[in-house]
């Protein structure tokens, strides 16, 4: 990193060039810490009890093309490291594995850290626990590597309990979500005692529960043996007023509704494909079934000779429905039906897998089209690429429209920057009203010829 800084001026004296290596130094400290990532980045060893197991795997992952070496850790003496490898090849890992040795009861806090050859500070690792027990007679030493694998003990079953806070009786049905760094990893619900267990990936977790009528309650933990059991009390929301339920049609009702007002003498041939924002924050509310209830309306009209997509979104981009004729209503409906929410909002493959489904089935003097229904802004470092898509796809011909579900006032702003790039419209739906007849209008007043 620092050969390739060029200097374009002069150096005057010993302070200019001792200004310009700390620059150098610094930012190479920067490109450091930020290709190489420790996992987990924290540990919490809970209540330490004479049962918990306190040895734990930290993962070192090198993200470089660039090999590159541990050069020491500091821990205190109450635990034990050991090391799989010093070396870190290029898009390698290596594990270090510690045992923690309590000497003393109470609370327990320290940083840890390590030190890499690529790194001019240490990558530091917050350590706490809450030692209630302590060995007297001397601790069994850390496992080494021929006696215990890399990935023991690397999952855990966990359980999660449930009560209303005023009443103290369980609450069934109650959503629960476990996400790690933003990303959901489970989705559950608790069962008729307000409990679900599961087995996970030993790890630090968000632990987030909630219910309609109830404010939602989170916590942050590490899972494991020790810390393996979470109690929610939720409190009951005042404020809370029950949505307005929406039935999502039933293919009977589709197939005799009236298609006579968009016949082929009056509306060009149409290829739309639709990208469906399923990320979890679709899932809150009524959200996934007004994007159901709009998809579903616009099916019942489709002619035999219109062409419809879909492709989802969410941490991936996956095709949902391959491209099929109007005569394929049963076989999308069920596709749209099936859709279920969870992940991160990341649109930009999204966008690039529908753009290409796109060109594939273009219909030459047609409505070529692509639709985003989703619910807020795509995430920041997808922004740039996707407007750069939208523009270009504009360019040859494809419209882009965007159905924003309840957005907030600054997704509506960042959509509607695509929707100008794109040719498109930019459409909101708030209720089942509009949901009803607002993919339907905009079909219409794009293939109207």
């Amino acid at each position: 990193m620092i050969e390739r800084l060029q200097i374009f001026y002069p150096i005057k004296n010993k302070i200019d060039l001792g200004f310009l290596l700390l620059g150098a130094f610094l930012c190479f400290s920067v490109f450091g810490q930020a290709q190489i990532s420790v996992n987990p980045s924290r540990i919490s060893f809970g209540d330490v009890t004479k049962e918990s197991d306190k040895v734990v795997d930290i993962i070192v992952q090198n993200n470089t093309t660039k090999s590159d070496f541990l050069l020491r850790s500091d821990f205190s003496n109450e635990f034990e490291v050991k090391f799989s490898t010093k070396t870190l090849d290029a898009g390698g890992q290596l594990v270090v594995r510690i045992q923690f040795n309590p000497r003393a009861k109470g609370k327990f806090s320290e940083v840890a850290k390590l030190y890499f050859a690529s790194m001019a500070e240490p990558i530091q690792i917050p350590i706490t626990a809450n030692v209630l027990y302590v060995n007297v007679n001397g601790n069994t030493p850390c496992p080494d590597f021929s006696t215990r694998a890399a990935d023991c003990c690397a999952s855990n079953f966990f359980l999660v309990e449930v009560y209303d806070k005023n009443t103290g009786k369980p609450i069934s049905e109650a959503d629960f979500r476990l996400e790690e760094d933003g990303y959901i990893q489970l989705k559950l619900k608790t069962n008729s005692d307000g409990k679900v267990s599961r087995e996970v990936r030993i790890g630090f977790y968000d632990l987030i529960v909630q219910k309609k009528g109830y404010k939602k309650e989170s916590k942050e933990s590490y899972v494991n043996n020790a810390n393996s059991r979470f109690i929610f009390y939720l409190e009951r929301d005042e404020s809370y007023v029950e949505p307005e339920v929406v039935q999502e049609p039933k293919e009977e009702e589709i197939a005799v509704r009236d298609t006579s007002a968009f016949s082929v003498d009056r509306f060009k041939p149409n290829n739309v494909v639709f990208l469906l924002d399923i990320s979890g924050s679709m899932g809150v509310g009524d959200k996934l079934s007004l994007m159901k209830l709009s998809l579903v309306e616009l099916l019942g009209i489709l002619r035999p000779v219109d062409r419809v997509a879909i492709v989802s979104y969410a941490n991936e981009a996956k095709v949902i429905q391959p491209t099929a004729t109007g005569t394929s209503k049963e076989s999308i409906i069920i596709a749209v039906n099936d859709l279920k929410t969870g992940g991160k909002t990341s649109g930009a493959k999204g966008f690039k897998k529908s753009y290409a489904m796109l060109k594939k089935s273009r219909i030459e003097s047609g409505n070529n089209q692509l639709i985003v229904i989703t619910d807020g802004a795509f995430a920041v470092e997808d922004q740039k690429s996707i407007r750069k898509l939208v523009k270009k796809a504009a360019k040859a011909g494809y419209t882009t429209s965007v159905v924003a579900i309840k957005p907030n006032a600054f997704a509506k702003e960042n959509l509607s920057l695509v929707t100008i790039d794109g040719n498109g419209s930019f459409l909101q739906v708030d209720n089942p009203s509009t949901a009803k007849a607002i993919l339907v209008e905009e079909v219409k007043k794009k293939s109207a010829k």
